[in-house]
């Protein structure tokens, strides 16, 4: 597994018409719904999982995602809004007054791996997600 940081069972999915792409919210250990988008990888490539910054969702990530995709067929993309971040936090009850451990982004996100299936991702983050990622 890699990690590349930079400074700077119950699922809710949604099947694309290839069923090669899931979105919606996953939930992973602790009970929390995670908002995700997943291209799975076909078989013999990689998985690169993409970490927001502190204040971004996956939306931050588009245009390094569909040129990815463009440039990499086959890969596996995972993009998901972290616990405070997007569409995860639309989603839980508003307002959010709570502390969010990095310890617990770190085990949601082993827990959102083992849910989807993921053995050896290769992680990618952004600001926050590059601590995250170093952390995992």
């Amino acid at each position: 597994m890699k990690a590349i940081g930079f400074f700077v069972a119950l699922f809710f999915l949604t099947l694309s018409s290839s069923a090669q792409e899931l979105r919606g919210f996953v939930r992973v250990a602790g009970g929390q719904e995670l908002y995700v988008e997943h291209v799975r990888a076909r078989a013999g490539m990689p998985t690169i999982v993409l970490l927001n910054g502190l204040t971004y969702s996956l939306e931050s990530w588009n245009s390094f995602f569909h040129s990815l995709k463009r440039l990499a067929p086959g890969i596996g993309i995972l993009r998901y809004d972290m616990r405070g971040m997007g569409r995860t936090l639309l989603h839980d009850p508003l307002p959010v007054n709570y502390a969010i451990p990095f310890e617990l982004q770190v085990t949601q996100l082993k827990s959102l791996l083992d849910k989807l299936e993921i053995k050896r991702p290769d992680l990618l983050g952004l600001s926050y997600g590059g601590g995250i990622a170093i952390a995992f």
